[in-house]
C-alpha cells in the first residue's frame, strides 16, 4: 500500500517537507525519512511526502531510489524559479500544497501531469 493510499483511509497524520535537487537538501531529506522510519515508534509507518519543485532540475537517481525504498512519496509541484530566490518561499508553497492535499481539496495525482 502506498503512502497516498493510506491517506485516504484512517491516517490523519502525514509528515511533509520539501526536497530541492541538490546534494545538501537530498542528504537532509534522506536523514529525515530514515529517522522517521527508524525512530518514530508508532508513527514510523505514517506517510512521508516530500514536495519537489519542478524548476528544470531533478533529484539525483540515488536519492530518488533511496527515498522510494523508504516509502516516501515524491510530489512534484510547479514553482517559478524567481520565487525560489527568496528564502523559504519554496517551503511555504510546498506547505500550502500539503495542506490542500491533506484537507481533501486536491488529489495527489492531479498536482502535476
Amino acid at each position: 500500500m502506498s503512502s497516498r493510499e493510506r491517506t485516504s483511509g484512517q491516517t490523519k497524520l502525514v509528515f511533509a517537507s520539501i526536497v530541492f535537487p541538490d546534494r545538501s537538501s537530498e542528504t537532509n531529506a534522506l536523514l529525515l525519512a530514515e529517522s522517521i522510519r527508524a525512530f518514530a515508534g508508532s508513527l514510523s509507518h505514517v506517510p512521508v511526502w516530500f514536495y519537489v519543485p519542478q524548476n528544470g532540475k531533478h533529484l539525483s537517481k540515488i536519492a530518488t531510489n533511496k527515498l522510494s525504498a523508504l516509502d516516501v512519496t515524491l510530489i512534484p509541484f510547479d514553482v517559478d524559479e524567481e520565487a525560489l530566490r527568496f528564502p523559504f518561499t519554496g517551503h511555504v508553497m510546498a506547505a500550502a500544497q500539503a495542506e490542500s492535499l491533506t484537507s481533501g481539496q486536491v488529489r495527489p495525482d492531479s498536482l502535476h501531469g
